[in-house]
């Protein structure tokens, strides 16, 4: 279990602490969005949370796409991890994925899908586009030196692992789950490609590449089946479908009295948040502070 903190900056700094001993106290996990507007100071803060000892070991930060070589020492010190969400990261102008800093500071790092109401919620998807992503990186460099790559990186099996350990590691679980390997709970994804007309000669290329959510026909987990012939087990289904489009027509109801706000008025709004994250962040200190410090 986890809980997501206040995007920082948006509250006072204050809260924000309050919020991070609290996951201490209940012993759950610690995760909040970071770095997640590339040019702004909204959702920083990790310079006064470490001077106020409030970034701890274990601390989930999403997205990260925006921080600097500072930041990311801090949270390699700290022992924090990072999990990318890579089709809304691009859409919502995040920036690109932090995987090449996260290997320069070896950080963990894995693969989230964020919320479905943005983007879907298959990790196929998010592994081949965050491959792709870092692929086209990697080449860009080599084409400035007016060159031409002869070498692909990173590898499926890079994006596989992502998406597996490296999901279970920032999950603070890669004792547990993650790997087919003894002891760790019977977790397995069966892939049937029904489209397909031929076996794959890759197969860690096929399951990152060519692979959609349709195509998953068992999924085992802690040893119980959980879906089986591409149906899901154990839910009735058609109670669930009901209950899904009674809330969708009712929020399709409720959308029609929200305004649809222009650029300008989001820009706006913007601004003034980020002045509002000046003032908290500054909130973690005081003349007390830095003559403790000093002294």
């Amino acid at each position: 279990m986890g809980m997501l903190i206040s995007d920082l900056g948006t509250v006072p700094f204050a809260h924000s602490a309050q919020q991070i001993r609290l996951t201490d106290e209940l012993g759950i996990k610690c995760v909040s969005h970071t770095g997640a507007a590339k040019t702004s100071i909204l959702l920083r803060g990790l310079r006064e949370l470490d001077d106020h000892g409030l970034l701890r070991p274990g601390h989930l930060h999403a997205h990260s796409n925006g921080l600097t070589g500072e930041d990311w020492k801090l949270i390699a010190q700290t022992g924090g991890y990072v999990v990318s969400t890579p089709s809304s990261e691009l859409q919502m102008g995040m920036g690109f994925l932090p995987y090449r800093a996260c290997v320069e500071h070896d950080i963990p790092f894995g693969l989230g899908t964020d919320l479905t109401g943005v983007t879907t919620d298959d990790l196929f998807t998010q592994m081949n586009i965050a491959l792709q992503i870092e692929r086209a990186l990697a080449n860009d460099q080599i084409h400035q030196r007016d060159s031409m790559p002869f070498e692909i990186t990173p590898t499926v099996r890079d994006a596989l692992y992502w998406a597996t350990m490296g999901g279970a590691k920032v999950m603070g679980l890669a004792d547990e789950i993650g790997s087919l390997s003894v002891g760790k709970k019977a977790d397995l994804i069966i892939i049937r490609h029904r489209e397909g007309f031929v076996p794959m000669m890759n197969y860690a290329g096929g399951v990152v590449q060519m692979t959609h959510s349709n195509d998953v026909d068992t999924v085992i987990a802690d040893g119980v089946i959980r879906k089986r012939h591409g149906k899901l087990c154990g839910y009735d289904l058609a109670k669930v479908e009901t209950l899904a489009q009674s809330a969708f027509d009712s929020l399709a109801k409720k959308s029609k009295s929200f305004n649809t706000l222009a650029a300008s008025d989001i820009e706006k709004f913007f601004r003034l948040a980020e002045r509002k994250a000046s003032y908290h962040f500054a909130q973690a200190y005081s003349k007390e502070y830095f003559d403790r410090t000093l002294n």
